[in-house]
């Protein structure tokens, strides 16, 4: 069983108050390399919000793709050497020394004829009684019957050598994505209609395969690796489907032969989208902002908890004063911490009401017993510190009738613990010594003393990861990947917060889950430039 314990959260404008959850869910390891955590993003991680450099493709500096573009071009001219072997046994096998038997098309017959087919609606084809979407080997027959109706020498169509072998790539580039499990909601609008509009490209010019940065191919990658990677399964993204479908709905009306086209159409969407970065970025400074308060907030109750539970520890106060520190004074002193500060004379002070209540009301006490003058400081102070984290007049004023009370059976518990405070304040902390659910589930399960190391070893190597890093997480049983941005993370507390491309936060966790996510192989930090789905589909139709 996979284990990633995160919290998500229904609404993304929560603040951070949900605890973490361990969800154990039987998740698949697709981030492992040889059993072995994926490490790879670590050395240079995805970072920043720009539309081009999150769908793989960053938008300055030098980077390894002309080094992967060679390897794909020394793949094409070794997979075209064999292609041409093959035909050439073939030929001989079947005796095709008969001129007459078929004709090679021109490209510019082909080109033409395309562009015809590409003016059409495209239209799902029936197979086994079902429809189902038209790939490239449907357009290749369609091609070559369109083509035959126009010749009047009886000679069938035959592509060249050259043309069947682009058929062949584009062929398995788009089945390839067409077996993508996030692009299957946008292939009728998003992939099924690009078909035709690449095939021509690449029939026109090879560097469509062999360049990652040829404008008809970076389009199809920014196009797939938005639709797999960054779409949320929510109805704010159905404008952004829309758009993205208007975009593909254009390259199929107005291209025509310059792919530079395309060029125009992925600026249209970067620019477009730049409003969009804006308002993400808001929205997680927003989450960022709650996360730093809540955290500066538990670290303040953390310190005034242990601060309490010391002077507790060394003296025997009543239930109702030992009730009082801890319920009540705790998250005043908190308070006091947090705004004003250790050394802040109201800090000395809350520190001093809870010593002289110890003092004044232990069990077995020596201390001199409090006058009018002290007893109405010490009204007056409590009053004003619990008024301040949320009680009400009327309940103030009970707590102190009971604590100065002359009746010595006022501080003693006999009923049930509710009647000891008649309210407990919404900054209170259960036990006194402060939230800790940060480490919630952050304990590693039962493992030998090498996945506990290499757990340990990870979590200091997402410790230092920068904050904006981007990261992959399989995010259900059926091997769907989110990717998610380390918005926050805490150097005190281990804390951890993830957005998605919106700014919305989608969890709350601790770097040491996270950790333990990836040496599960059910996370990854992106790495800075990588191979997209289309590059990773090319390489795949390269080598075959």
């Amino acid at each position: 069983m996979g284990s990633l314990t995160l919290a998500p959260l229904d609404r993304p404008d929560e603040a951070l108050r949900a605890p973490a959850v361990t969800v154990e869910r039987a998740l698949p390891p697709l981030f492992l390399r040889d059993g072995a955590a994926d490490l790879g993003g670590f050395g240079k991680p995805m970072c920043g919000t720009s539309l081009l450099a999150l769908s793989g493709y960053p938008d300055a500096g030098e980077s390894d793709a002309e080094l992967r573009d060679r390897r794909d071009r020394e793949a094409y001219l070794k997979i075209r050497g064999r292609l041409a072997a093959r035909r050439a046994q073939q030929m001989i096998a079947s005796a095709r020394g008969d001129a007459t038997a078929s004709a090679t098309v021109r490209i510019e017959d082909l080109q033409a004829a395309l562009r015809t087919m590409q003016a059409r609606p495209v239209h799902p084809v029936l197979e086994h009684g079902r429809p189902v979407a038209r790939r490239v080997a449907h357009l290749k027959q369609d091609l070559l019957m369109q083509l035959g109706q126009f010749r009047g020498d009886g000679k069938a169509p035959r592509l060249g050598d050259g043309e069947e072998d682009t058929f062949e790539r584009v062929s398995i580039l788009f089945d390839l994505l067409a077996a993508e499990p996030r692009l299957q909601t946008h292939l009728d609008t998003l992939v099924v209609p690009l078909q035709l509009p690449i095939l021509r490209v690449a029939l026109s010019d090879t560097n469509f395969l062999l360049q990652r940065r040829h404008p008809a191919r970076r389009f199809l990658g920014v196009l797939v690796e938005y639709a797999c990677g960054w779409f949320e399964e929510n109805e704010s993204e159905a404008a952004i489907a829309g758009q993205l479908a208007q975009l593909v709905a254009r390259a199929v009306q107005q291209f025509h032969d310059d792919p530079a086209l395309f060029d125009v159409l992925l600026a249209e969407f970067v620019g477009g989208s730049a409003g969009g970065e804006r308002k993400a970025l808001l929205a997680e400074r927003r989450h960022v902002e709650a996360a730093a308060g809540r955290e500066k907030l538990d670290l303040a109750r953390r310190e005034a908890g242990t601060a309490i539970a010391t002077r507790l520890a060394g003296g025997a106060p009543t239930p109702l004063v030992r009730a009082l520190l801890l319920e009540a004074w705790v998250p005043v002193l908190a308070l006091t911490l947090l705004r004003e500060g250790r050394e802040s004379p109201a800090c000395v002070s809350s520190l001093a009401v809870a010593d002289r209540l110890i003092g004044a009301f232990g069990r077995a006490t020596t201390a001199a017993r409090i006058d009018a003058t002290e007893e109405e400081f010490l009204r007056r102070t409590l009053s004003g510190g619990l008024a301040r984290v949320g009680y009400f007049a009327g309940d103030i004023q009970l707590i102190l009738e009971r604590v100065f009370s002359d009746d010595p059976g006022s501080h003693d518990d006999d009923g049930p613990a509710s009647l000891v405070l008649p309210l407990k304040s919404p900054f209170a902390v259960s036990g006194g010594d402060g939230d800790d659910t940060a480490g919630a589930g952050d304990a590693d399960p039962p493992a030998g003393p090498s996945t506990a190391a290499r757990i340990s070893t990870l979590t200091a190597m997402v410790r230092a990861l920068p904050v904006g890093s981007w990261l992959e997480v399989v995010d259900d049983e059926r091997g769907r990947i989110a990717r998610r941005k380390l918005a926050w993370a805490s150097e005190a507390t281990g804390r951890a917060l993830l957005v998605n491309l919106r700014g919305a936060k989608v969890a709350d966790t601790t770097i040491r889950q996270l950790a333990r996510a990836m040496a599960a192989g059910h996370a990854r930090v992106l790495p800075a430039e990588f191979d997209t789905r289309v590059d990773r589909a090319i390489g795949e139709a390269l080598s075959r």
